[in-house]
């Protein structure tokens, strides 16, 4: 019999010890295995950064080789500066110092998350007839107006994507922005008539401080200032220039290329696909625009049928911007479904 005596008295069955003891070191290969397949991408990376540095001298292509590796990891702020949280990639200073270190027009593709908003940027058809206007610089003057101070107001674009919503509860509305006299942004609620959902009411255009069109923020003023204040006070930030160009009536982040170009991005209409509130506010989504080729000595009329797009987040008091490498060509003035996939 295969079952023995142990010295105190119990009878000890080995072949169940044999199979326990097999089923124990299975476990332990299976374990080390796992452990080593999700070690080794990282020692392989690490091994061939580690060589490309040692042939940098003999080879100076694999320099570039490592900064772009880095590069597509870690994208790059408004400031220049890495940072890991960005899944976009926002213009790099180093780029424009030095155009012929700029990236290669080959990018990896960034996967694009899904739609975040349950709002659609569709069902704000009814801004579209305004946004034309503002974009062929038709609007009439006065378009808007304080309706405390009496001052005249220039619009410059819409913010829209919070509205409507459960909490807070608020109807459909979106956000202007415009300049008045001394340069200064201010921002007011636009809505679409009650009885017609698909025109803007004329009334909303002007700014009430109070009455039956009140239509000035409160609890969401935090919230929508970052922008007001990054074009009242023509901040360069990075690679972007911002402000308000008072002859034509636009809101303008002028950017700096490669090679000492300029263009200017002409802003209309900035769509909110995520955002947080609270003492610490975050804006996130994309910048339609038009292009301006802007010259040493002249700027070039923008073209009223073309239009483009680019993310950004505001968080902690930054804007981010994503690069020129990284802008999307719109179909027409106003995006369509597939518009609110961020990557």
């Amino acid at each position: 019999s295969v079952a023995v005596m142990a010295p105190w008295g119990d009878r000890v069955d080995w072949r169940l010890i044999l199979v326990l003891g097999a089923a124990i070191v299975v476990l332990l290969v299976v374990a080390a295995l796992l452990a080593r397949r999700c070690r080794r991408p990282a020692v392989v990376e690490a091994r061939t950064v580690a060589r490309a540095l040692a042939g940098a001298a003999r080879k100076p292509e694999l320099t570039e080789m490592v900064r772009m590796q880095r590069t597509q990891r870690y994208p790059l702020s408004d400031d220049g500066r890495s940072d890991s949280g960005d899944s976009f990639y926002s213009c790099c200073e180093t780029d424009l110092e030095n155009p012929s270190a700029a990236r290669p027009s080959r990018r990896p593709v960034m996967q694009k998350r899904p739609r975040q908003n349950r709002n659609s940027v569709t069902d704000y058809r009814w801004l579209q007839d305004f946004l034309e206007r503002v974009t062929e610089g038709k609007v009439a003057t006065p378009c808007c107006v304080d309706v405390e101070t009496q001052e005249s107001c220039v619009p410059l674009f819409v913010v829209a994507g919070t509205s409507p919503s459960a909490m807070p509860p608020s109807p459909m509305q979106a956000m202007l922005y415009s300049a008045r006299a001394d340069g200064s942004v201010d921002f007011w609620f636009v809505k679409p008539e009650a009885k017609n959902c698909g025109t803007l009411a004329a009334e909303t255009l002007n700014r009430h401080p109070k009455g039956k069109h009140k239509n000035v923020p409160a609890r969401s003023k935090d919230l929508f200032m970052p922008l007001a204040t990054r074009f009242s006070g023509g901040e360069h930030v990075g690679g972007f220039t911002y402000g308000v160009d008072m002859v034509s009536g636009r809101a303008v982040i002028e950017e700096r290329l490669p090679a000492g170009k300029r263009r200017r991005l002409l802003v209309y209409f900035v769509w909110i696909e995520s955002y947080r509130g609270g003492r610490r506010p975050m804006l996130e989504g994309k910048i339609c625009y038009q292009r301006q080729e802007a010259g040493s000595e002249t700027r070039l009329q923008p073209d009223s049928a073309m239009f483009y797009a680019r993310q950004y987040r505001i968080q902690d008091g930054s804007m981010h911007l994503a690069s020129y490498q990284d802008e999307e060509l719109l179909p027409s003035i106003m995006p369509s479904d597939g518009f609110q996939e961020m990557v």
